[in-house]
């Protein structure tokens, strides 16, 4: 790993197109930072506000961005036009499908939002909860979903229905993350554990990662290739679709990370630095 580049703010999260070459960085009180060559440098995003922002997701070639805030709103960019919809909420996590069709937003204590059709309108799910974080495979059609304090939820129906999974343990999930197909779904929780599963959330199984507090993780499109970032420990490394893990990076109090779909760049973010790695060192 080494520090691409340095900013002056507090990052908050990050996302990437499949190649990473397009990354967004969000932070509290600031604008979207942007950048098109890997990383190698961020400009600000003129067009977007400052705002509290939480959350950041990406489609599949750049071209549409979707930011959730602390401050109210939640807000696409799509042909260099940020639309601010959902006001007067606090959103917690975001996701989007590789084409943009699919978005989704969580709000803390509430519902998850869902659009079929690029952010033009929107539907509330029936589940009030503590929600902190989404992903959705590539197609839209799985979402997977992890809450603080209770088990992890998924839909297989683009976001439409969000149901409890059976199989899933009952702790504070804090990150969750999805291969592109949707068939191996992982969820990390502020104790650790890793939860995993192969067949689209259908069945589960545990692994640890020791000394992990509070933290968030990614996924290449197969999933065998897996990142935890720590925000008081390490980053750590799976290269068997989490049965394994590995210290890969050294404890800067890491706040997001984003991974390539080949798995061949990453990018992850303490408090005012952007670093570049890999996640697939082996292929290297």
């Amino acid at each position: 790993w080494s520090s691409s580049w340095t900013g002056t703010e507090a990052w908050q999260a990050c996302a990437c197109d499949d190649a990473c070459q397009n990354i967004a960085l969000a932070a509290y009180n600031s604008q979207i930072y942007l950048s098109s060559n890997y990383g190698n440098s961020f400009a600000i995003d003129t067009s977007s506000v400052s705002s509290l922002y939480s959350s950041l997701a990406m489609s599949s070639t750049g071209s549409y961005i979707l930011a959730g805030t602390l401050s109210g709103f939640l807000s696409y960019k799509y042909n260099g036009v940020w639309t601010s919809v959902l006001t007067s909420q606090m959103w917690t996590a975001v996701a989007c499908s590789g084409t943009g069709q699919y978005m989704a937003g969580a709000v803390s204590g509430s519902v998850v939002y869902y659009s079929s059709d690029y952010g033009v309108s929107w539907s509330a799910s029936t589940l009030l909860t503590a929600w902190s974080s989404l992903a959705y495979s590539t197609s839209g059609q799985y979402l997977i979903a992890g809450i603080r304090g209770g088990k992890v939820f998924a839909s297989s129906a683009y976001g439409v229905s969000i149901m409890i999974l059976d199989g899933s343990s009952a702790l504070q999930w804090e990150s969750v993350a999805i291969s592109s197909s949707g068939q191996n779904m992982v969820a990390l929780s502020n104790t650790g554990l890793v939860l995993r599963s192969a067949d689209y959330g259908l069945s589960w199984d545990t692994k640890a990662i020791f000394g992990v507090s509070s933290g968030v993780i990614a996924s290449d499109a197969t999933g065998q290739y897996l990142l935890a970032a720590t925000d008081s420990s390490y980053i750590y490394l799976s290269t068997d679709y989490g049965t394994t893990w590995s210290t890969d990076a050294p404890s800067y109090g890491w706040t997001s990370v984003a991974v390539s779909k080949d798995a061949s760049i990453a990018i992850a973010l303490s408090s005012t630095s952007v670093y570049r790695g890999t996640a697939a060192p082996t292929s290297q």
